[in-house]
């Protein structure tokens, strides 16, 4: 399951989220990793030619929450500023309106890739004691422009089958379109398609949530 919401903000308020998040670029640090896959699915829309490992090559600004924190949204606002406060709400409000509402948010990141950058099809799994099916990932494209020759989509899949012909029958594509927000539930395996542009970054603010009646109310 995921869903997908174009103008996801007001202008300001994602002007002034966009321009907050363009401000921890510099802290930003390589969060890589390589895996051992027996998928046969690594071609030029999956990422660099990879052959038989799965790779994550990117940047990230991250604030890790833990489970025991009721108040992590709160946390979270203090840690990255006030400029994310209602963004966050307004996810909170997405999940709500889709009947979801007993989310809790687990983590915020901020993601920086670039044409160096890779993404390998992978599943986020679950979190803690709660299974992916119960578990949310979102991201909020918080870059100001984004040419469609640029490419670097991100694909979701429903097929855990390692044919790459019924993997490319069972997915969408969602173009990196600013102010765009993309949720998905975290057994669904996903990619991005390596950017072409050699002078952009796309920057988006990642999330993770879970499902958990009992702490609803602590949000």
């Amino acid at each position: 399951m995921w869903f997908y919401k174009e103008n996801f903000l007001e202008e300001t308020e994602f002007k002034k989220l966009s321009e907050k998040v363009i401000s921890y670029k510099n802290l930003s640090n390589d969060d890589n990793g390589v895996w051992d896959t027996v998928d046969n699915y690594l071609d030029d829309k999956h990422g660099r030619y990879l052959k038989g490992k799965g790779e994550r090559r990117v940047k990230r600004y991250r604030y890790d929450g833990n489970f025991y924190y009721y108040n992590i949204k709160s946390n979270t606002v203090k840690f990255f500023g006030s400029e994310f406060e209602n963004p966050l709400q307004k996810m909170y409000n997405y999940f709500y309106e889709q009947g979801y509402n007993d989310v809790v948010l687990q983590n915020l990141w901020l993601q920086y890739t670039d044409y160096n950058s890779v993404f390998h099809r992978h599943r986020d799994g679950g979190l803690g004691i709660y299974e992916a099916v119960d578990c949310f990932t979102s991201i909020l494209f918080t870059h100001n422009i984004w040419e469609e020759s640029w490419e670097g989509s991100i694909k979701i899949s429903d097929s855990s089958n390692i044919d790459i012909a019924e993997l490319n029958e069972n997915q969408v594509e969602y173009f990196p379109k600013p102010n765009t927000l993309i949720i998905w539930t975290r057994d669904h395996p996903h990619w991005m398609t390596p950017i072409l542009n050699k002078d952009v970054t796309r920057i988006f603010v990642g999330g993770c949530w879970y499902r958990d009646e009992s702490k609803r109310i602590h949000n």
